[in-house]
């Protein structure tokens, strides 16, 4: 064990605590305002070395397994260990934020637990949260990334310095430090504080004893490639663990009597014990800095280690995390004999903290002088927002949540941080928002036993925000498309468009109700699109339009102009797999002209509505029920405008097509009249892993009087799915239906 050290002249301690009081924050790499800031935490240290020995609390980094330092924080303040510096590096250095800002160990287990890590850190927006427009997108794209200037005119590069931008994370450690959201000298909080950055130009620690709380924590831990580096006074700050993970002989440097750590580090694995990727990655990280985390351990008077065996730095699933915290707990039961001793030779019991800061996810706040940052129209955005900055507004984290989430759901902005500044309040609250730049380049691909192999392209130009933007999508496969689409995004989101597209269908397989056989049609499709269509709601968009339509099946060519109206409405939770919300659609088609003079006109309304309804913690019901009615006095009609069933999912061939269950190839009818309805049940046996009994029943008739005296059909099927948190589904059934008899179906990926 540390000798205590000695205690300083009382002279020398007067005269360098007058001298560094008014001293301003240190921020950057400033060699004189660390070494001010260094004597003062050795000062405070030396004023409480007058009654007692001076304890630090060390906190290394290991990524998702400083979920198990929780427990040796309750043990200690069960024994009444009094804290009087906490330091942490990487992850360390975020637990160790959250306990000097005041909590306790019950509540810095709250706040940890409570955090869905896996979405926190890829920063997965919630799909309900998404604008209509930004939600069909990421439905059809497994990659998307912006690139090019925003409206500011900054430049944006095509492989950003970071994948994510810890938003959330940030986000929360926002809503739990207001009181001291402002930059302070971290002597002033609960527990002074002490975090490790590294300076990737430099390749020098950075010393976090003042400026912005989120800073210090966020910094710390920023693993580079995977978070965006915090950027501050000439600094790019990354993960703490490269200069020093365990930063325990920077404890006796700043005058601790009896330093304690908290090692969540992972030892030296053995051969047969890296088996995956992850652990490949958990052990380079750890080896980075292995030889000063091994001679920290000579620093140390206790060193703490939980049960970890099974764990790495990247187990930050809901399981995973839960099992960190109880082992954790349970493996303090070993250390209890040596915190008693420490306790005993400290001979003081820990005294009560300053106020720990306010918890917005506990109680709510008044805030006045709301401003955002980073918005080209703040005023109007704060409008759309329905938030007049001069009233005062009572807020708690859920409220700031969805304004945040309403921000970016636009995708005007890559990230949207919100943090309440002042001591008391009311608070003033501020939206740092970073705008996304303007053009976007999406992919999405799946492999399917209908199509075999498909493929999306987008290439867009000034689709993110207002003004000018072009649209290019090309799909390949057996269906090959090629479509443009010009519009002026406005304010408002009323946008006018015009839209051009043209598609080969090569081997296309119709089952035909009148043939009773199967057609398979080699045919092209082009047509053309003018009128507006609504950009700016989460939950509904509707188009109105004028259109122009060409057929080409062998030697026949049937183009045609019709007007339609289009509206739809999702708030499902999850695309392939939801759990609650409810999505429809409504549109009308009128066919103007036919210009081959073959058909006589026609026009059709059409509906659809799904529903997702949970029941307990694993079930969901999925009741779905479409309609299709085509006004055509009982003339002859196209067959791509005609009523039919597809494969997999709607849509497939011709916009109006709808998925039924237990189809092996899209099927052709002949009646004016559709209606289909079903019950699906799903079943989620593990987190992204589900089972789904599907049915389905349908009634093909003539008009509406003969409905039930038509064709009557049914399917069936069982569905193993699963869904990838970046965003491509697997699924693949058995499947029987009275149309198609027995069969099955496989898809991976995206549906477009």
């Amino acid at each position: 064990m540390n000798k205590l050290k000695f205690i300083f002249l009382s002279a020398a301690l007067s005269i360098s605590f007058a001298a560094t009081a008014q001293e301003p924050l240190s921020y950057g790499l400033d060699a004189q305002l660390d070494s001010v800031h260094f004597a003062k935490i050795r000062s405070h240290m030396d004023s409480i070395r007058l009654h007692r020995p001076a304890v630090a609390v060390v906190f290394s980094g290991g990524g998702a397994k400083s979920a198990a330092q929780v427990g040796a924080i309750k043990l200690l303040q069960q024994k009444g260990v009094p804290i009087d510096l906490v330091l942490g590096s990487s992850m360390g250095g975020f637990t160790a934020g959250i306990f000097a800002l005041g909590y306790d160990g019950n509540d810095v287990e709250r706040i940890m637990g409570g955090m869905d890590w896996e979405s926190a850190v890829i920063e997965l927006q919630k799909r309900n949260e998404l604008r209509m427009d930004r939600k069909l997108y990421r439905d059809r794209f497994q990659v998307s990334l912006p690139f090019g200037k925003d409206w500011k005119g900054e430049q944006h590069p095509l492989i950003p310095l970071g994948v994510f931008h810890a938003q959330v994370i940030r986000n929360t450690i926002n809503s739990i430090s207001v009181g001291y959201g402002q930059d302070i000298d971290f002597l002033d909080l609960p527990t002074p504080l002490v975090t490790l950055s590294t300076d990737i130009v430099t390749a020098h620690p950075k010393y976090w004893m003042s400026g912005s709380v989120a800073d210090a924590m966020i910094s710390t831990f920023s693993v580079p490639g995977l978070f965006v580096p915090t950027r501050r006074h000439g600094m790019i700050l990354s993960d703490g663990a490269f200069t020093n993970n365990y930063p325990a002989q920077t404890a006796e440097d700043l005058g601790a009597d009896i330093i304690i750590g908290l090692d969540v580090a992972a030892p030296r694995a053995k051969y047969d014990e890296i088996k995956t990727g992850t652990g490949v990655f958990s052990q380079i990280f750890d080896m980075l800095g292995m030889d000063p985390f091994r001679e920290s351990y000579s620093h140390l008077d206790l060193n703490i280690r939980a049960n970890l065996e099974g764990y790495d730095m990247l187990s930050f699933d809901r399981k995973s995390v839960d099992t960190l915290f109880r082992r954790g707990n349970e493996s303090m039961a070993v250390y209890a004999g040596a915190v008693d001793s420490l306790a005993a030779l400290i001979g003081a019991v820990a005294e009560p903290r300053k106020d720990r800061a306010i918890d917005l996810s506990l109680e709510k706040v008044a805030v006045t002088g709301v401003e955002l940052r980073g918005v080209r129209d703040a005023e109007g955005t704060l409008r759309k927002l329905r938030i007049d900055p001069s009233l005062e507004m009572i807020v708690g984290k859920a409220e700031l949540d969805e304004i945040a989430a309403r921000l970016r759901g636009t995708r005007e902005y890559v990230s949207v941080v919100y943090r309440l500044t002042g001591e008391k309040a009311p608070y003033k609250l501020i939206f740092d928002c970073i705008p996304n730049p303007r053009n976007l380049i999406g992919v999405g691909l799946r492999v399917d036993t209908e199509e075999y192999a498909s493929a999306l392209l987008n290439f867009g130009i000034g689709t993110i925000g207002v003004g000018h933007s072009l649209d290019v999508n090309a799909r390949f496969g057996l269906n090959t498309a090629l479509g443009v689409e010009y519009s002026y995004r406005t304010p408002v989101g009323i946008d006018p468009f015009a839209r051009m597209r043209i598609g080969y269908y090569a081997h296309c397989k119709l089952h035909g109700q009148a043939s009773g056989g199967i057609n398979e049609l080699n045919f092209v499709n082009a047509g053309a699109a003018f009128g507006v269509i609504s950009r700016f709601s989460r939950w509904a968009e509707v188009e109105l339009a004028a259109a122009t339509e060409y057929y080409s099946v062998g030697r026949n060519r049937m183009p045609s102009a019709k007007v339609y109206a289009f509206a739809r409405g999702d708030n499902f939770d999850n695309a392939a797999f939801p759990t609650r919300g409810i999505k429809y659609s409504v549109r009308y088609d009128h066919y103007l002209s036919d210009y081959s003079r073959v058909y006589n006109m026609y026009s059709a309304v059409g509906a659809d509505l799904e529903a997702a309804v949970t029941a307990g913690k694993i079930f969901t019901f999925h009741p779905h029920a479409s309609a299709r009615y085509i006004f055509s006095n009982g003339e002859r009609m196209p067959f791509y405008f005609a009523n039919s069933l597809s494969v997999g999912y709607d849509s497939r061939t011709f916009e109006h097509q709808r998925a039924f269950i237990g189809l092996n190839d899209a099927y052709l009818l002949d009646g004016n009249f559709l209606v289909t309805a079903g019950l699906n049940l799903q079943l989620r046996v593990a987190k992204g892993h589900y089972i789904s009994m599907l049915s389905s029943f349908g009634d093909n008739s003539y008009s509406i009087g003969d409905f039930r005296n038509g064709l009557l059909f049914a399917g069936a099927g069982v569905q193993y799915g699963m869904d990838f948190v970046l965003g491509s589904v697997i699924r693949a059934d058995v499947h029987w239906s009275t149309l198609s008899g027995p069969g099955a179906y496989l898809a991976l990926g995206l549906d477009f």
